[in-house]
């Protein structure tokens, strides 16, 4: 009820679907979206862990897969992930690969255990990546 209010002046709200159904009440993440931008909402990502995310509204849809990673510890993956998307796009990276290092950050940081995770920094994301990345 509290955050409501809110949600028409926001162009881009972050959450899980935990949060998703305590903001919205629905339980499905389709209904979810759609009550988050029939409020007002520009724009909304939708972290669903193992699923990776989706992004709805003005800057989707889209949605991108999580990056294989062996979870030890999902402590903080959802901080990590935030934490990435927000570096990334205030170093000037586009949206959708911003959200390629977010869902990276996510990743790595449940193969350690520990809200830190297995990274420290930029350049430790980025060699996280490229093996990530390889098949």
């Amino acid at each position: 009820e509290t955050l409501y209010p809110l949600l028409p002046h926001l162009d881009l709200l972050l959450l899980n679907e935990d949060e998703g159904e305590k903001v919205t009440g629905e339980q499905e993440p389709d209904a979810m979206i759609e009550a988050l931008l029939a409020s007002g909402v520009q724009s909304v990502i939708l972290k669903q862990g193992e699923a990776g995310c989706r992004v709805e509204g003005k800057l989707g849809p889209l949605r991108l897969p999580a990056f294989p990673a062996t979870c030890v510890d999902s402590t903080g993956a959802g901080d990590a992930f935030v934490a990435a998307l927000l570096a990334a796009l205030a170093r000037g990276n586009p949206f959708v690969e911003a959200l390629h290092w977010a869902s990276a950050a996510g990743a790595a940081n449940v193969e350690a255990v520990g809200a830190t995770g297995a990274w420290d920094g930029w350049h430790d994301l980025a060699t996280i990546v490229e093996r990530m990345e390889q098949p």
